[in-house]
């Protein structure tokens, strides 16, 4: 017999050819174990991937789902952009509409303002015309006054000296 760390543990002699096809009754039982623990190694080698293949499975739905709701989220986000393009580009509708509206009524002030510079030159050209027509009748009333001053001046004298 032999100690080992503090136990007794028996020695199982060896197997002799003499013996019969399993060998000693303690040979066999060392054997049944050793299947025994194989069998259980084995069993747990089988199981172990099992759970460990439920347990990744679970992981992946997990993740599955978290994806999925990642990608709610980055639709709905997406969805919340979109929306919000759409409403910049009918604002920038609306600022470009409302621009050609401003520059049609540049357009049209611009227009007026040539129009009333024309009508200004015209007045002025009118009143040039007004001033020039109005000197002319004054000259021309002065010219016929003076003339008839003098048609009626020796008219009267000879009215009041009548000729001999």
């Amino acid at each position: 017999m032999r100690m080992t760390s503090g136990a007794r543990v028996a020695r199982v002699p060896a197997a002799r050819a003499s013996d019969d096809f399993h060998g000693t009754p303690a040979a066999r039982v060392a054997r049944g174990h050793r299947s025994w623990a194989c069998s259980g190694l084995l069993a747990l080698a089988l199981i172990a991937p099992a759970h460990a293949q439920l347990f990744g499975d679970n992981e992946a739905r997990k993740a599955i789902l978290d994806l999925r709701t990642k990608v709610a989220d980055v639709e709905k986000q997406l969805n919340d952009k979109i929306t919000d393009l759409a409403q910049l580009a009918a604002r920038a509708d609306r600022l470009e509409a409302a621009q050609r509206g401003q520059l049609e009524l540049a357009n049209q002030i611009d227009a007026l303002k040539q129009e009333i510079a024309k009508l200004n030159g015209r007045i002025d050209a009118l009143a040039n015309d007004v001033s020039t027509v109005q000197k002319r009748n004054r000259d021309l009333y002065t010219d016929l006054d003076a003339r008839l001053k003098s048609w009626n001046r020796p008219r009267r004298r000879s009215m009041a000296n009548p000729a001999p």
